[in-house]
Order: C-alpha cells, then sequence, then structure tokens
C-alpha cells in the first residue's frame, strides 16, 4: 500500500484535494480491515464450535462402533454354526435310529404275545378235546 501512495505522490501533484481522497481512502481501507477481521474472527468462532461439536458427534459414533464390535465378538462364526449343525444332525439321525429300533422291537414283542395267545388257545383247545374224547370213552364203555 505505501508503494501505491509512493507512486500516487510520484505522479499525482500534492493538493488538498489529494490528500482528502487519501484520507478517503485509507478510512475506507481501515474500515475494510476491520470488517475483515471481524468476519475472520467469527468464522474462527463458527469453526472451533463446529469443529467441537464434530468431535462430540465423532466420538458418539466411536462408542457406538465400538458397541457394535464388542456385540459381534459374541456372536457364533459360521463355522461353528455349521460344526453345530452337522452334530445336531448326527444326533437327529442317531435318535432316529433309536426309534426305529424300539419301533421293530416293539413290534416283535407285540406278535410274540399274539403267537403265545394262538398257542394258548390251541392248547386250552387240545385240552378241551382230549377231555371230550375221555368224557366218550368213559360213557360209551
Amino acid at each position: 500500500m505505501a508503494d501505491i501512495a509512493q507512486e500516487i505522490q510520484i505522479t499525482m501533484p500534492i493538493t488538498s484535494d489529494n490528500i482528502a481522497i487519501e484520507k478517503y481512502f485509507d478510512t475506507k481501507i481501515d474500515g475494510l480491515k476491520e470488517y475483515i477481521c471481524a468476519r475472520l474472527d467469527g468464522i474462527e468462532k463458527a469453526t472451533s464450535i463446529a469443529s467441537e461439536a464434530m468431535n462430540t458427534r465423532l466420538e458418539g459414533m466411536n462408542e457406538f462402533r465400538q458397541q457394535l464390535k464388542d456385540q459381534s465378538g459374541t456372536f457364533i462364526t459360521r463355522l461353528e454354526h455349521d460344526s453345530l449343525i452337522e452334530k445336531f444332525d448326527n444326533d437327529i439321525l442317531r435318535i432316529e435310529t433309536s426309534i426305529n429300533n424300539l419301533n421293530k422291537f416293539q413290534a416283535a414283542i407285540e406278535g410274540k404275545a399274539s403267537q403265545s395267545a394262538v398257542i394258548f388257545a390251541c392248547g386250552i383247545g387240545i385240552t378241551g378235546l382230549v377231555i371230550s374224547v375221555i368224557g366218550l370213552i368213559i360213557r360209551f364203555v
């Protein structure tokens, strides 16, 4: 700015009008400097407040992210899941085999009970027949 003022003084003759114009522009420039400084201070304050708000928000997000990380640590992995499912499938197959064996055993027991009932009935029938034959023999003899 001093260079411009020196150029103006060199090229322009110093008059009362020039001094008034110089004071006018100096006043305007000083006003602009104050306005720009005030604006910069306001921008710095706004930036500081926004930065604090952003930091608070990021801290909250980091806490949430940590909670998700902790929670995901308690989840079962795919490999563990697959091995448990395979184990359960094997257990179910073993239980189904045992149930089928028990059903077959029960059917065999019921079949034997029916066969013994038939043998018992045949025994009673033969006994009745023998008694009848003996009764006939005694009556006619």
